[in-house]
This record gives structure tokens, C-alpha cells and sequence, in this order.
């Protein structure tokens, strides 16, 4: 079976993605990665509870970006896959040291995210890549993926927003 990658960064994508995965794991081995917009942590950037349960019944399993790397694993350890707000730093002094922990893993990441990517690639080896339509900058990860695909000659598709463009 083929490796492949469904890249998750919103909710939105990750109905879409679990609608993909159903049909291609028929075919494919299939990865699903968590790169999020708003966390970096799965478990607390998908909040919808219906899609984790549909996510679960398919019995797939994603990965979060950062686990992807030595380094990240630990300081996400560290901080409980909570994306910790500095008001909620402020309530409580033992939340405080995650937060700057969290700060640390966020930077860390975004200095070292092509480096991961690169590991990303070489682990699954994925013979197709599924990502949203999201925007093209170059430092945005999603679009980091996509290039590094396209670099190793890896099919890249895009799916859509749909009609209602994530509205749940």
C-alpha cells in the first residue's frame, strides 16, 4: 500500500480530510498531520466533537507536526498539548512556566520547520500529498509541504473550502 499524507490545519479541513482518508485507506497507507493555524496540538486545536468521533469509528490516528522531531516532543511534554494563553498564565504560577515553554516549542518550530518537514518526507515516504486550499506564502507550512512534494515529484492535491467554507 502507498503511503500517503492529509494534512490538517483547521476545522474545516479536518471534515474534508476524514471524508478522504474513509475512501483512500482502501487503497493507501494513510497519514493524517495536524500542522495547525490557531495550536500546534490536535487535541486542543480540533474542537469538534462529532468529527473526532467519525475520526476515531475509521480508527485512524494523527500526528501532530511536532512529533515529528526529538526536540518538539519534549517541549510538548512539557507543556500538556494545552495552547496556553497568557491571561491563563497569569491565573495559576505552575501554568506560567508552560506558557513560556509553549512559547519556546511555537519558535522552535517555526525555526526548524523545514528541517521537519525534510524528516516528515523521509519517514512516510508518501507517494501523494492532500492539502486545503490554503494560502501560497512561502513560509507558511502547508505551502512548505507542497513545495517540498513537488521537489521529490509527489503528487500534491488540493482539496476545496466547499461551499459553505467551514461553517459549522
Amino acid at each position: 500500500m502507498k503511503p500517503i499524507i492529509i494534512l490538517v490545519r483547521a476545522e474545516g479541513d479536518f471534515e474534508r480530510a476524514i471524508s478522504i482518508g474513509i475512501e483512500a485507506k482502501k487503497k493507501h497507507k494513510v497519514f493524517f498531520i495536524y500542522a495547525g493555524d490557531n495550536s500546534p496540538f490536535f487535541k486542543d486545536g480540533i474542537k469538534n466533537v462529532f468529527q473526532k468521533k467519525l475520526f476515531a469509528k475509521n480508527n485512524f490516528k494523527i500526528s501532530d507536526f511536532s512529533d515529528f522531531d526529538f526536540i518538539s516532543k519534549i517541549l510538548k511534554s512539557i507543556v500538556s498539548e494545552k495552547n496556553l494563553t497568557f491571561k491563563q498564565s497569569l491565573k495559576n504560577p505552575k501554568f506560567l512556566f508552560r506558557y513560556l515553554v509553549l512559547i519556546l516549542l511555537k519558535k522552535y518550530l517555526t525555526i526548524f520547520k523545514i528541517k521537519i518537514v525534510k524528516k516528515i518526507f523521509k519517514k512516510i515516504n508518501p507517494k501523494i500529498l492532500f492539502t486545503d486550499i490554503s494560502t501560497t506564502q512561502p513560509d507558511y507550512l502547508p505551502e512548505i509541504f507542497r513545495k517540498r512534494a513537488n521537489l521529490l515529484d509527489i503528487d500534491v492535491y488540493i482539496f476545496t473550502h466547499g461551499a459553505a467554507s467551514a461553517l459549522h
